[in-house]
């Protein structure tokens, strides 16, 4: 039996989709069962239960998908869009793109969960909503 444990006071945890996040637990149970296979035979990755900051919200130009729920979930894995009211995003390439989507992941560095990719009001604002003329 194999058992895999963070620090007791660690914000990474097990997810467990049968139970709240409030039980989730930093220790699981592996058991290397019968023909030597592992019981659960996928052991899912910790996350970090803090969750992401409050993603951007909608303007005037801009519609976020936050907007229609704002009190969804902010957990890792958690996905939210962006789309221009009117006209496309032009990415820093010159690409015109319909929608944007953040996904909340755990921090590389250690640090809370981040969005990817990480933009923000201040330093790493949304593209600008470009619309063609005819």
């Amino acid at each position: 039996m194999l058992l895999t444990k963070f620090s007791s006071f660690s914000a990474y945890k097990f997810p467990n989709a049968s139970m709240s996040k409030a039980n989730w637990t930093n220790l699981m149970k592996v058991t290397c069962g019968w023909g030597q296979v592992w019981n659960p035979p996928v052991v899912p990755g910790c996350v970090d239960t803090r969750g992401c900051p409050r993603p951007l919200p909608s303007t005037m130009e801009v519609y976020s998908s936050f907007a229609t729920d704002p009190l969804k979930i902010l957990d890792v894995g958690m996905k939210y869009w962006y789309s221009c009211r009117v006209g496309k995003f032009i990415l820093p390439n010159a690409t015109l793109v319909s929608v944007i989507e953040l996904t909340c992941i755990n921090d590389p560095n250690g640090g809370t969960p981040i969005w990817d990719p990480p933009y923000d009001a201040v330093v790493n604002p949304l593209p600008f909503c470009y619309v063609a003329r005819k």
